[in-house]
């Protein structure tokens, strides 16, 4: 069936002009192309229907309509609908299979890595269905959702390390082909994204036979995608700090921008998860390497994009520091954009540190958009030892930033919606 238009009344309008005043009810005109106009409200017969105030549910919502026109009731419209810039969607609801005991990364890594050996594509579509209808409860209507291409063959590395590097050995393809059947199953309902995710490392010196398989394994995933008319993946993206030494981490980097070259999509990395103060960030690198000849391509007639999800380690920057971030990043072609994972990053980071001294680990988004650092907001995991509280619900994030980021001030409150509202750098390429 077509879209129809669609006439919301009484709504307070989350953005500035088009023919209404901020903080102002008005009344507004989607149209089916996407455009819409707004107008200050008048009275409406339809508001009869709708005695009692705002929604409760996303049932009494859809319940609420009326040959195509819906009464807001006072509340806030987002248009667009809100996004996951960066959720796991073969992560999620593993909590009834994992143990938690410590609550440790390590303890979180090794329980799921001992839940993938379960994995079937069966069970990790039935679990990104819920996932994805859950987000879509929640109004999302975006997901950047990174899947997992890993080792088939590998065993695990062992590490003294806090972040141990660690090899799945099982998983291969499984995430990717769920991923590609989840994409066509809501492809009238929910835009999603699939970062083709490295979690491993992509280089063993002792084990050329391991690093070989996981080239072979990417090469695949290229292949995949080349031979698609729908353009199954929107990036590819992995862990640079999981690497042994920084000298793989930036090589680690380099792969990434040359495998996304060859397929002609975006970049995603996850950045500079630690609180070390003695460790330079990889994030000077990437903007490096963003900025060598060769390393800007088309990606469906923009330049290519980068996104950086958790980079904690911003949150031990000073002013001078993130100064001369936002003016490196004025040089770099296309767009960098950053991503703050709060549940995750709260959670999991400072540990080893005593509590009177623990930063909050998760990057000062405010302190960036203050920059014009383009910035989001995302939940990263749902129901998963490495984030074992919260849903699927991006709004739900935000009373609690308030707090941590310690400013409730409109303009701030204005970024942290924006921050999980749908924009245009999170709108689909493809």
């Amino acid at each position: 069936m077509p879209p129809r238009p669609l006439k919301i009344t009484n709504g307070l309008l989350f953005t500035k002009g088009k023919g209404t005043s901020q903080g102002a009810l008005c009344d507004l005109d989607c149209r089916p192309d996407g455009s819409w106009s707004a107008a200050p409200a008048a009275p409406h017969s339809v508001a009869a229907a709708n005695p009692g105030g705002p929604f409760n549910s996303i049932t009494e919502l859809y319940e609420g309509l009326n040959g195509h026109v819906l009464d807001a009731k006072g509340s806030v419209v987002l248009l667009g609908g809100l996004v996951h810039p960066h959720i796991h969607l073969d992560k999620c609801f593993l909590l009834d299979r994992c143990k938690l005991e410590t609550g440790t990364f390590a303890e979180a890594l090794s329980a799921t890595s001992e839940a993938k050996a379960q994995f079937k594509e069966d069970d990790l579509f039935a679990r990104g269905r819920k996932l994805i209808r859950d987000s879509l409860s929640h109004g999302v209507t975006v997901m950047r959702a990174h899947v997992e291409v890993s080792n088939p063959t590998g065993q695990p590395e062992p590490s003294d390390d806090d972040f141990p590097c660690q090899i799945d050995p099982i998983v291969s393809l499984k995430c990717l082909h769920a991923g590609f059947r989840l994409k066509a199953s809501f492809a009238t309902s929910c835009s999603l994204q699939l970062v083709a995710f490295a979690q491993d490392p992509f280089f063993y010196p002792d084990s050329p036979s391991t690093e070989n398989e996981i080239a072979a394994l990417f090469d695949s995933t290229v292949d995949l995608h080349l031979s698609s008319t729908h353009g199954n993946i929107s990036a590819v993206g992995s862990a640079p700090y999981v690497e042994r030494s920084r000298d793989a981490a930036i090589c680690n980097i380099e792969k990434v921008f040359s495998l996304a070259k060859k397929v002609g999509v975006d970049v995603d990395f996850h950045l500079d998860y630690d609180l070390d103060h003695s460790t330079q960030a990889l994030l000077w690198d990437v903007i490096r390497i963003a900025k060598a000849e060769g390393n800007s391509w088309d990606v469906g007639g923009r330049t290519r994009r980068i996104t950086l999800g958790h980079c904690t380690k911003l949150s031990l920057f000073d002013n001078a520091e993130m100064d001369r971030l936002a003016g490196e990043l004025k040089s770099i072609p296309g767009e960098i954009h950053f991503v703050a994972l709060p549940p995750s990053d709260i959670y999991m980071q400072g540990r080893s540190t005593a509590y009177a001294s623990r930063s909050r680990a998760t990057f000062p988004a405010l302190d960036l958009v203050k920059r014009g650092i383009s910035c989001s907001i995302g939940v990263n995991n749902v129901g998963n030892g490495f984030t074992p509280q919260g849903d699927a619900d991006p709004l739900a994030l935000l009373p609690m930033l308030v707090g941590v980021w310690q400013s409730a001030q409109p303009d701030a409150l204005h970024s942290l919606l924006v921050g999980v509202k749908l924009q245009r750098r999170t709108l689909p390429s493809r």
